[in-house]
């Protein structure tokens, strides 16, 4: 059995197929550019809506349980934040 679910596979080519190899010039941009998010959202780890679709926003979404926030992902958002926010 393959350590990789079918239903994963099948998605990345769709992302590929739909969005990757139709936008290639926008990735292109974030790979020369980089990219310097303005907001950012902690959401519920077990949420099943994106934060970016909800507040039609332009930055990172973080999934997180309440638990492991303040520990393991402080470093992190303050990295990722450092001169954005």
């Amino acid at each position: 059995m393959s350590a990789t679910p079918p239903n994963l596979i099948a998605g990345f080519r769709r992302f590929r197929e739909q969005h990757f190899e139709h936008n290639d010039s926008l990735y292109q941009q974030l790979v020369k550019e980089g990219q310097t998010p303005k907001t950012m959202v902690v959401a519920c780890c077990d949420s099943r809506v994106d934060p970016a679709l909800v507040f039609d926003m332009d930055g990172i979404s973080i999934s997180s349980t309440g638990s492991c926030y303040a520990t393991m992902q402080l470093p992190a958002i303050s990295l990722l934040c450092k001169g954005n926010l």
